[in-house]
Formats: structure tokens, sequence, C-alpha cells
């Protein structure tokens, strides 16, 4: 496992904020933030897939990253939204919350993990016990926007 910058980490993250990057849209975020987080995290490019179809799963359905680990496994399914107010990872995709969203890539993957984000806020949801991993949400606080407060999260 390689080492984790930490002051790598804080630049990227304040330059979310300096950029107001929650302005932008969930494309810029992830190309930008989101994946380049990964790698800092010490994810290749091999071990990364960006929108590749689950057709015969979930209906030409996308999920927006895919994490594999060197032998072709699949890890993780990272779900990226926006981030233009607080609390829009609770939303909906047509008929479906984001959750069930997620819910239905890592179940097509057979995973037990998902990650729904916005870059500001991680959401680590436990697939099969269909719950928000440790009842917590994760942020990097100096990105939380007016009305997300600190105490909400790790």
């Amino acid at each position: 496992m390689p080492t984790i910058n930490k002051n790598k980490i804080l630049t990227l993250v304040a330059s979310f904020k300096k950029e107001k990057a929650w302005e932008r849209s969930v494309e810029h975020i992830q190309s930008m933030y989101t994946l380049r987080l990964l790698e800092l995290l010490g994810y290749k490019s091999a071990n990364i897939r960006i929108n590749q179809g689950q057709d015969v799963k979930t209906g030409k359905k996308k999920p927006d990253i895919l994490l594999y680990d060197d032998s072709g496994n699949t890890l993780m399914v990272i779900e990226s939204k926006d981030a233009s107010k607080r609390d829009v990872l609770s939303g909906r995709y047509q008929e479906l919350t984001f959750v069930d969203q997620l819910t239905k890539y890592c179940q097509a993957e057979g995973i037990h993990w998902g990650i729904l984000t916005n870059f500001i806020e991680w959401r680590v949801y436990s697939i099969y016990q269909n719950r928000l991993y440790k009842d917590r949400k994760f942020a990097f606080y100096s990105s939380l926007l007016p009305g997300m407060l600190p105490n909400d999260y790790i």
C-alpha cells in the first residue's frame, strides 16, 4: 500500500473550495477531484473504470466509477452527484433514490460496499446490511456548505 500524503489531499480539498467547485457539473467534480483523490489514495488508472455499462445486469445503466483490485475483481462502486446544495445525496434519479441506484449497481457487481459522494460528503453504504456504514457520513470539513454542520460528519 502506498504512503498517503495527507498534505496533498488537503491541497486538493483547498483547491475544491477555492475554485467553488460545488458550482460545477458532476462530471467536473468527478474528473477533477474524485479521481484525483483516488489516485492520492493509491489507485492506479488500471484499477478504475469510469461509466462502464452493466448492460445485462442493470439494463444498460452505468455506475460512475468502479474500483478494481489488481486481479480484476470489483472492490467498490462510487456514484457521483453534484455538490450544489446540502442533502443532495438524499435525492432521487427518476424513480430511484440515489441509495437505491447505488444498491442496484453494487448488487450487479456482487459486492458489499458502495460510496455515494459529491466530493464534499462521502457516504459509505453496506449494501447487504442496507445501511449507512456506522450510521455516519464523512466530509471534508473545510468545504462544507452553509447549513452543513461538522458535528454531523466524521
